[in-house]
This record gives C-alpha cells, sequence and structure tokens, in this order.
C-alpha cells in the first residue's frame, strides 16, 4: 500500500507542476485580455509557449501552434513514464497514445488539404510532431499517400485501423468520422488500461478519463463550428 500511495503522489506531484506551468490559470487569463495579435504573442514569447509563438510567427498557422504546445504536453507523460511500473505504466501508456492520436490528425489534416482541396502544403510538412507515431505509420507515409485508397490501406495494416472511415473521406469531404474513429482507439485501450488497476484506483481515473472525452468533445465542436 505505502509503495502504490507513494507512486501515485510522486505521479500526480509530476502533473501538477509540469503542467500546471503550462496551464497557469492567472496567465492564461493575461493572454485572454491581449490588446491586439501583436501583443499576445509578444505575451506567449515570454511563457512556457515561446515554442509556439516562434511556430506562429514562421508560419502564421494555429493549428500548428496547438501541436507546439501539446508536444509540451507530451514530454511531460513521457517524463513520468520512467518513473512508473505495472497497472500505472500501464495507464500513463494508454494516456500517452492521445499524442499518437494527435499526430494521426495532423497529418491527415494536411493530406486532406492537399488531396482533397487541392492546396499546396509541402511547408507545413516540417511542422509535423518528430514524434510519438505508432508503428507502421508516419507524417510522411500519410501523406504521401496519392488517394484514399492508398490511406485506407496504410491504416488498415495498423493498430488504427479507420480504412472504411479513410476510404470515404473524399466523398464526405471531411475528416469528422475519420477522427472520431481515431478517438474511439484511443478510448478503447484506455477505458482497457483503467480496467486493469486496482478496483479502488478506477473510479478516479474513469472521472480523469470522462474529463478528456469532454475536452476532445468541446474541441471537435469547435473545429465544426
Amino acid at each position: 500500500m505505502t509503495g502504490r500511495l507513494a507512486t501515485y503522489a510522486f505521479v500526480n506531484a509530476k502533473f501538477r507542476t509540469r503542467i500546471g506551468s503550462l496551464y497557469d490559470e492567472p496567465r492564461l487569463q493575461t493572454f485572454e485580455h491581449a490588446g491586439s495579435l501583436k501583443e499576445f504573442l509578444a505575451m506567449l514569447a515570454e511563457s512556457d509557449y515561446a515554442d509556439a509563438a516562434d511556430t506562429f510567427d514562421r508560419t502564421g498557422d494555429v493549428s500548428l501552434c496547438e501541436l507546439v504546445i501539446l508536444d509540451a504536453e507530451r514530454r511531460i507523460y513521457a517524463e513520468v513514464l520512467r518513473h512508473v511500473e505495472g497497472p500505472a505504466e500501464t495507464l500513463v501508456r494508454a494516456l500517452f497514445r492521445r499524442f499518437e492520436v494527435e499526430s494521426l490528425k495532423a497529418a491527415l489534416r494536411l493530406w486532406f488539404e492537399r488531396r482533397v482541396r487541392q492546396v499546396q502544403n509541402e511547408h507545413k510538412l516540417a511542422y509535423l510532431p518528430a514524434e510519438p507515431w505508432p508503428p507502421g505509420l508516419s507524417g510522411e507515409k500519410i501523406v504521401g499517400c496519392n488517394n484514399a485508397e492508398e490511406l485506407a490501406r496504410l491504416f488498415g495494416s495498423t493498430d488504427y485501423d479507420i480504412s472504411n472511415e479513410a476510404a470515404a473521406i473524399p466523398e464526405r469531404k471531411n475528416l469528422f468520422y475519420a477522427e472520431l474513429s481515431l478517438d474511439r482507439i484511443y478510448v478503447s485501450g484506455l477505458a482497457r488500461a483503467i480496467d486493469a488497476l486496482p478496483p479502488r484506483d478506477r473510479a478516479p481515473a474513469r472521472r480523469l478519463a470522462g474529463v478528456q472525452t469532454d475536452i476532445e468533445n468541446i474541441r471537435r465542436i469547435a473545429r465544426l463550428g
């Protein structure tokens, strides 16, 4: 019992300290009240989000800035992974797969832009996450697919089999169902990891998973809007 409590106390402290530095509420409120985009970027450059500000300066792409911020959070999870084992490690690894899903979504959006909307976006390839990518998939492989059939075959040979949704992207003219399927794969894996926890730990883990699901649903609605 003591060992488990010590592990959870360490993990909780690590997450609260590192993620708190990224999502500090007073700082976010300061960003919110910036008088102009220039002022906002200046504030961003003086914070833990400096890499995001630099990315925006170079690309003007808000989506790429989101990826930079997400990568900062990914590094926190990667650090925690080095200090846990057993069911706790399984849970953190399942949570970590969210970053794989976000990498896949980013690559899909570039593929959609290039192949469906016919927009030249080679300059954006350099800003895809360097990691993590699941086995058999990478930004280059996804964006390099010449059509939806190739894309479907690529995904169909991996743990992220969204081949049916990928094949239907040109007809639907959106990525909604493809991204939703990726989220379902992630949530299913997270549910299995939670079920492997000791019984007393499952309820708080399910609450955490519920919060993450709510956040992703809000992001999806915002994109549709």
